[in-house]
């Protein structure tokens, strides 16, 4: 599974990294997002998580951009913020957002996410 993680803030890129390496899953990292939408279309990562307050291109916009491009109108994108009221969850979900992750956010959460939106994963059996 390959996962790209738009962030800026450096340490929480770094935690996000050793979560997912330690994990085994494979991963790209950008801290703005027109780097996030670069790395998108070279990478074409199967997860995004996508902070929210980017500088360059804000995640709102980033996310915009993909969502119009057929390759990632399926894709599951996790917005990340520290924006945590209901509004912003509302508009994350209206730009295109799959799901919505406060900061400081939850390590398992993060896990759990990865978990239900892997493509490679055995469906549960009945």
């Amino acid at each position: 599974m390959r996962i790209l993680v738009v962030e800026d803030s450096e340490d929480i890129r770094e935690l996000l990294g050793q979560l997912l390496e330690s994990e085994g899953y494979e991963f790209f990292l950008a801290a703005d997002g027109q780097k996030g939408l670069d790395q998108a279309h070279f990478h074409q990562p199967d997860l995004i998580f996508m902070d929210m307050s980017l500088p360059v291109m804000t995640g709102w916009e980033a996310v915009r951009h993909l969502r119009q491009e057929v390759q990632f109108k399926n894709t599951p994108i996790i917005a990340m913020t520290a924006h945590a009221s209901k509004a912003d969850e509302d508009r994350a979900m209206q730009v295109g957002c799959t799901a919505y992750i406060s900061k400081p956010f939850d390590v398992d959460k993060v896990l759990e996410y990865v978990s239900t939106y892997n493509p490679h994963s055995n469906p549960p059996a009945k």
